[in-house]
């Protein structure tokens, strides 16, 4: 139960407050909310680290993945439900994918920020726990 109220939270904080592309590109760090909704996958290749996609509008030849770094040991910071109130101008969803161009959307990734992932399969009790990845895609600018 207290995973939906928290994922109803999140889903509430992205509906009320639409995220500006150039305020969010003031942040150096952004936190990628993955909820396992429509266009949304995440998959293992060959490796215990999974890759957390986007689908830029729903296809399948036009990905954002998001992979934890090759080293063994990558980052995960637990922090408590009450991150996400605090942090909330500084997370994204998957709405954040059709809101912009690709070419938009590459320039921001592109940028040396520090990226961490929310994955709601891994709220448990009142924590949460953030996972540094690196940001990939399957396309070039331009496409």
């Amino acid at each position: 139960m207290k995973k939906v109220i928290i994922i109803l939270f999140l889903i509430n904080i992205n509906t009320i407050r639409s995220q500006s592309l150039e305020n969010l590109k003031k942040s150096d760090t952004i936190y990628i909310l993955f909820d396992h909704g429509k266009s949304q996958e995440k998959f293992f290749e060959g490796s215990i680290n999974p890759f957390y996609t986007f689908f830029f509008h729903n296809s399948i030849y036009k990905q954002f993945r998001f992979k934890h770094p090759i080293t063994e040991n990558y980052e995960r910071i637990t922090k408590q439900n009450v991150f996400l109130k605090n942090e909330k101008n500084k997370i994204i969803d998957g709405n954040f994918f059709s809101k912009y161009n690709t070419t938009e959307l590459l320039d921001f990734f592109d940028n040396n920020r520090i990226l961490y992932i929310i994955d709601t399969d891994d709220f448990v009790d009142n924590n949460i726990i953030l996972k540094k990845v690196i940001f990939e895609s399957t396309f070039e600018r331009g496409q």
